[in-house]
């Protein structure tokens, strides 16, 4: 979404918010305390998948709350309210692999 740019995270918060396309943002943490470190706003942004980093940091914009949040390990906990989905894979051919997941994908 738009260009990356160098700006400090509550510039960054405010500035996703005003994108009507801006999911969130994500940057590289710098060692030596720079805090305007390159910004990279993303159109698509997911709580799940989300690995801990040292190195880099990402918010996430809710939908409805109006403003982008931290997704540290710890926050996503606290707010993830939907469960750990479960799925079956059917092999249908080994070589060349062919799967099918029932369910995989939902209309929302």
């Amino acid at each position: 979404v738009g260009k990356a740019a160098e700006m400090d995270v509550e510039s960054a918060k405010v500035h996703c918010d005003k994108l009507p396309m801006c999911e969130g943002f994500t940057f590289q943490m710098t060692a030596d305390g720079n805090n305007k470190p390159m910004i990279f706003f993303k159109s698509r942004a997911s709580r799940s998948g989300v690995v801990a980093s040292d190195e880099w940091k990402t918010y996430i914009r809710f939908k409805g709350s109006g403003y982008c949040e931290s997704n540290s390990a710890q926050q996503q906990e606290q707010i993830s309210t939907e469960p750990p989905r479960t799925y079956t894979i059917e092999i249908l051919r080994e070589e060349p692999l062919v799967a099918v997941i029932p369910n995989f994908a939902s209309q929302e």
